[in-house]
């Protein structure tokens, strides 16, 4: 458990909702990183520290399975309705 679990979280807390914004979305690099990695439809992929998922987002249409971790659970909230986007989008 981090000593400083409390201050990491309540930076992260105010950054979830605008993390997805042009300004700070990393989705572009996501997606680079994505083609280097070259996931195959049989892989299981863990993303520790993933904040809002904008790399497993890039990676699950590509691997079998996409876990993503955080201790921020306002981060992964974020990244839960974007990805819930994604999915009603297809």
């Amino acid at each position: 458990k981090s000593s400083n679990k409390v201050s990491i979280q309540k930076a992260f807390i105010q950054q979830a909702t605008d993390f997805e914004s042009d300004r700070m979305n990393f989705s572009s690099k996501d997606k680079y990183a994505a083609s280097r990695i070259k996931p195959q439809p049989m892989d299981a992929m863990l993303e520790v520290a993933a904040g809002t998922c904008a790399c497993g987002r890039a990676l699950a249409p590509l691997a079998g399975n996409v876990v993503c971790l955080d201790m921020t659970p306002a981060m992964l909230s974020v990244g839960k309705a974007e990805a819930e986007k994604l999915i009603f989008l297809k």
